[in-house]
């Protein structure tokens, strides 16, 4: 509806601005507690000791600004999910690359161990092996002294 139709509409807009801009010249009106609360008035002493009553009042005119929380609060999950995305992936990666490194170690000490044994069983038969030799020497060399000294006697 235009507001030349409707006059107590248009009166009703300028009262409301005049209201406003009335308010807006007079923050005096406001406490000053509040206004300092808000940090919309800035109080400096001068000489705090030769004149302790002397106080400079500075006013700062704040507008009003309403935020939309939801796109700040979409825009940070947005944010550390991607951040937490990126970070679960370096993990998998340092963990693949772990898994593989540890793979290759057991797989090397596995092959390690089974030389080893291969080894160990060359080792025993070797023994064995001399043991056995060394029985037969010594059975020689016993038959040899019994000879000895049966041709002796």
């Amino acid at each position: 509806m235009p507001t030349e139709l409707n006059p107590k509409f248009n009166e009703k807009t300028q009262n409301g601005q005049i209201n406003r801009i009335n308010e807006d010249k007079y923050l005096s009106r406001r406490s000053e507690n509040q206004l300092l609360k808000n940090g919309e008035m800035k109080i400096s002493v001068q000489d705090q000791l030769l004149n302790p009553t002397k106080v400079d009042i500075d006013f700062r005119p704040v507008k009003s600004v309403k935020i939309d929380l939801k796109n700040v609060e979409k825009m940070v999950d947005s944010s550390l999910s991607q951040r937490l995305s990126g970070f679960v992936t370096r993990v998998d990666e340092i963990d693949s690359k772990f898994n593989e490194k540890q793979k290759k170690m057991v797989s090397i000490l596995s092959n390690d161990l089974k030389f080893v044994k291969i080894n160990l069983n060359q080792v025993d038969d070797n023994v064995k092996e001399i043991l056995t030799e060394t029985n037969n020497i010594s059975t020689k060399i016993d038959k040899s002294h019994m000879e000895t000294y049966r041709e002796l006697e």
